[in-house]
């Protein structure tokens, strides 16, 4: 078998089997689909039984509630096919992805990872997207260092919905993701294993998934001040440098590394509508340890020089927090909150 199709699916009754009908009508049919029902409480469970009563590719798996890298990780070993594909319950692909992929993997001898382009839906609405990967390469060899590179300093690789892995590649991951892997990041975290340990990386410039950009879903919902350490900000910055240090790669992408957590925490701060809570509250969370979200010790100096090359609202972020005063820090978000609103993305 070529391809384990894997779903994950929380609530998503609203767009199920738009998702499911788009899997079901693929013109190429070397494939299974491995649903695995995170603990619904909607209907999406039903749905995902009835659908597997009338289609034999598909096989339903319902379990407790436990977050999206788990239940990542539950489907990826239950995969057979020698490709592991991911496909979010909200979202749906392209009726000809598994020929055009199965066509791609011929022509190039068969890589361990294969990187796609998506569409964006709004509304219903398919909208402009950028494209991430604008021609077809393959990388190998010394070549996979800007595949590295990229990996860990730009958005292009984040995602597992738009990467087809080799299955015996994923499950020769022994890494321990323990609890503090449980919500934000999860694609990326999963996603740098493989790619640090793939022979060859085939990049193509098909746009193949449908990413519904859902205000419902666990990427857009507001953060509870009570679950912030759930969000494994820190974890995935560490991981990171782990990366660079052991594959010996240039020195000034832990800046990069640096950049990207400040912007990560600046998120954070906004998601969680902290203008909003009660003081008490904000007030123990800016007084948090800043060190914190600087794991390798940086200097003043580099610390300094990189909010520097932020963008102005972001370095006003910044500096509220680390001045650590309540009044300043509120002020600055809800600014940045209408700000923000006013963006088109």
């Amino acid at each position: 078998m070529l391809f384990s199709i894997f779903v994950p699916i929380y609530n998503t009754e609203k767009y199920l089997l738009e998702c499911l009908n788009s899997i079901a009508n693929q013109t190429f049919d070397d494939y299974e689909v491995i649903l695995v029902d995170d603990g619904s409480t909607d209907s999406s469970g039903k749905i995902c039984d009835d659908f597997c009563a009338t289609h034999n590719k598909f096989k339903v798996f319902h379990k407790q509630n436990e977050g999206a890298l788990k239940t990542r990780l539950f489907g990826r070993d239950k995969a057979i096919g020698k490709y592991f594909v991911s496909i979010d319950s909200d979202d749906y692909v392209d009726t000809y992805m598994l020929e055009i992929l199965k066509n791609k993997l011929t022509e190039f001898n068969y890589p361990d990872i294969v990187c796609f382009n998506m569409y964006k839906v709004v509304d219903g609405l398919i909208v402009p997207q950028t494209i991430s990967f604008k021609e077809q390469k393959i990388y190998k060899d010394e070549n996979l260092a800007q595949i590295y590179e990229e990996a860990l300093t730009t958005y292009k690789f984040n995602s597992m919905c738009t990467k087809i892995i080799k299955t015996s590649l994923l499950k020769s991951d022994n890494t321990n993701y323990t609890e503090n892997y449980r919500n934000l990041g999860e694609d990326i975290i999963m996603s740098l294993f493989p790619i640090f340990n793939a022979k060859a990386i085939l990049l193509i410039e098909n746009a193949l998934y449908f990413y519904r950009q859902n205000t419902n879903s666990t990427t857009h919902k507001p953060i509870e001040l009570k679950d912030i350490d759930k969000y494994n900000m820190v974890e995935l910055i560490e991981l990171k440098l782990d990366y660079i240090n052991k594959y010996n790669l240039k020195s000034y992408l832990k800046n990069h590394v640096l950049v990207s957590c400040i912007r990560n925490l600046k998120e954070i701060f906004i998601r969680s509508g902290l203008y909003a809570q009660k003081q008490k509250k904000i007030k123990d969370f800016i007084v948090y340890d800043w060190n914190t979200f600087f794991p390798y010790n940086y200097t003043i100096h580099n610390i300094k020089k990189d909010i520097n090359k932020l963008k102005m609202t972001d370095r006003l972020v910044v500096n509220a927090i680390k001045s650590k005063s309540v009044l300043l820090t509120k002020f600055v978000l809800l600014m940045y909150k209408i700000f923000y609103k006013t963006q088109k993305f």
